[in-house]
């Protein structure tokens, strides 16, 4: 399923063997389920991780739908794994915050 193959990409690939282009495919993934949406959002929370410079550009250009990046930045806010001057950027990224949006 799509949200296997996102995972494989999230747990085998954001370190290493990253290719951008990952993003770029994982970005176009367009889905109402909220277990795909989700699996997006923390591949993208994750990227942040390990490929900081490639995924920030994703969040600051809008290229997530709505829910997706603002998931992806509220994961990527409460986590260990990125510095706090990484969490300040990534939260004053062009913000997609809308109520009721999907």
């Amino acid at each position: 399923t799509v949200r296997f193959a996102i995972e494989m990409l999230l747990v085998h690939y954001l370190d290493k063997d990253f290719q951008p282009e990952d993003l770029r495919s994982v970005s176009s993934v367009y889905s109402e389920e909220y277990y795909i949406r989700m699996i997006i959002a923390w591949y993208f929370a994750s990227a942040l991780v390990t490929q900081y410079g490639h995924t920030i550009t994703y969040l600051e250009t809008n290229q997530l739908t709505i829910w997706t990046h603002n998931k992806a930045i509220q994961k990527a806010i409460e986590s260990r794994r990125i510095t706090s001057s990484q969490k300040t950027e990534t939260v004053n990224a062009p913000s997609l915050i809308t109520s009721g949006a999907t």
